[in-house]
């Protein structure tokens, strides 16, 4: 047996067919690594692109968020003076309501003092009246 294992195998490829298979084969490997590294490049690129997108849509929405907490703050605010205001009228809305209670009890007070009055005319007149036939029949006797 001889020690070169350069030598050509019986029945098989020379070794520099192998080595020159083998560097195919590597070609090939790295054509198709280089095809697919150039797929995710242009993924990565589709993805940033999309991101940078989304990114904008966030700094918009971002935007619109801070707008409107600006917005319902100066609302919060509003409501608040409001609300002080009607704490500060309740007291003279309580008071008023309650002079008006008082004053419709003067009014029926008063409704009943009339009709009081008023009996009494009927009566006084109806007195008066009385007396009248009275004075007319007296004085249309001949003496």
């Amino acid at each position: 047996m001889s020690t070169d294992t350069t030598q050509n195998l019986p029945n098989g490829p020379s070794f520099e067919e192998r080595v020159f298979a083998r560097f195919d084969s590597l070609d090939a490997s790295m054509a198709s690594m280089q095809e697919r590294q150039e797929r995710m490049e242009a993924r990565l690129e589709r993805m940033e692109a999309r991101q940078e997108r989304m990114e904008a849509r966030q700094e918009k929405m971002e935007t619109r968020l801070d707008e409107m907490d600006g917005r319902l703050n100066e609302i919060d605010r509003r409501l608040q003076v409001l609300e002080e205001k009607a704490y500060d009228t309740r007291p003279i809305w309580e008071r008023a309501l309650a002079e008006i209670l008082e004053l419709r009890e003067d009014v029926h007070t008063l409704d009943r003092k009339f009709n009081v009055i008023t009996k009494d005319s009927i009566t006084l007149r109806a007195e008066q009246s009385r007396l009248e036939d009275r004075m007319d029949k007296m004085e249309s006797k001949p003496v």
